[in-house]
């Protein structure tokens, strides 16, 4: 996700719509790992009760998502963004 906001800042400073090139790549690699883990947080058990790990999990206040899941809602945006910005080129 970090080096898209290069990416596309720089595009969009340049007026790049070719953009796509070389952020749709970035996002098929993050996509999946995006997927992974939202996956691993929804099948994985939490420590015992009262255990370091058993703290109580950041979600967003206006969806109630979770970081993983709020980062695969990022990545499936900009997939659909830049392909959508593909066939306007």
């Amino acid at each position: 996700m970090y080096p898209l906001v290069a990416v596309l800042g720089v595009a969009t400073v340049e007026r790049r719509p070719a953009v796509w090139r070389t952020a749709l790549p970035l996002v098929a690699v993050g996509l999946p790992l995006a997927a992974y883990h939202s996956y691993l947080q929804a099948t994985m058990t939490q420590c015992a009760v009262g255990g370091p790990c058993a703290t109580v999990q950041w979600r967003s206040p206006l969806l109630g998502l979770t970081v993983p899941n709020l980062s695969l809602v990022a990545f499936g945006l900009l997939a659909v963004a830049l392909l959508g910005l593909r066939r306007r080129v």
